[in-house]
């Protein structure tokens, strides 16, 4: 689930994302709820938005890579003894890509009306926006309007 982390902490910049073994609640800035995730019967992750009263629906749909800030990466998450000496535990984390920086200034461009989420890369490109074969934008189209 971790890839969805990540997707969802680059769609929605400064949120907050719970990943547990039931699901996975995405919550805006404003401590808005944003998508519910529920694991079903078979362990299936589930779009429950709807139920919870959620803003958004669960949509993988790509965004730009310009708005790309966060990613995973590998990180230490503890220690270990082996042998009689200390190893570091790595597993894959969600982290900052290189370019985080740069990326954040980007993004701004590139988020709906409300300012709260980045729109996907199909949604600009209906707005004449163009985009290389990675998700980098090659042009702007029409510009959002979006409240800050």
């Amino acid at each position: 689930m971790k890839s969805y982390v990540v997707h969802y902490k680059n769609k929605f910049p400064g949120c907050s994302v719970q990943d547990y073994d039931g699901g996975l609640d995405v919550y805006l800035k404003d401590g808005s709820h944003a998508v519910a995730l529920r694991r079903d019967g078979s362990g299936q992750l589930v779009d429950r938005s709807a139920e919870y009263g959620c803003e958004y629906r669960h949509d993988l749909s790509p965004i730009p890579r310009d708005a790309r800030v966060h990613k995973c990466v590998q990180g230490k998450v503890g220690e270990y003894k082996l042998n009689g000496k200390n190893h570091d535990a790595m597993s894959e984390v969600v982290g900052k890509d290189e370019l985080a920086d740069e990326r954040e200034k980007a993004r701004a461009g590139l988020l709906d009306e409300s300012g709260r989420a980045v729109l996907s890369i199909a949604e600009l490109k209906a707005r004449g926006w163009e985009f290389d074969e990675k998700g980098n934008v090659k042009s702007a189209g029409k510009k959002v309007d979006a409240k800050k």
